[in-house]
């Protein structure tokens, strides 16, 4: 990720992805902090060049509730799930059988 970071640019999707896959491992092996500070950068970098209904966007919402939760910090995820619903509802529609299954797996 870093590499990417100096080579290629904070912005851009590569650096991006590899700091994604970066927050994946530090999720995997408990180190929750670490995932916290990098999935805090990707999020706002994608709410920057992403539209917020993107599905990379949306990913990013769903990556940090789930780090908010493993935290503690129920405040901010549930700030994000009203979020990743609203934006859910508004562009697949509350009927689709995705925004049912990640309102569910959000909520959990």
């Amino acid at each position: 990720a870093e590499a990417n970071m100096q080579f290629l640019g904070p912005d851009d999707p590569q650096t991006l992805i590899s700091m994604s896959n970066l927050v994946s491992t530090y999720q995997a092996k408990g180190a929750l902090d670490e995932a916290e500070g990098f999935q805090a950068q990707v999020l706002e970098a994608d709410r920057q060049l992403l539209e917020p209904k993107y599905p990379d966007t949306v990913t990013s919402m769903n990556k940090a509730v789930s780090i908010y939760k493993g935290l503690g910090k129920l405040k901010e995820a549930l700030l994000l799930i009203g979020e990743c619903v609203e934006i859910l509802n508004k562009t697949l529609g509350p009927a689709c059988p995705r925004t049912a299954h990640s309102t569910t797996a959000l909520t959990e």
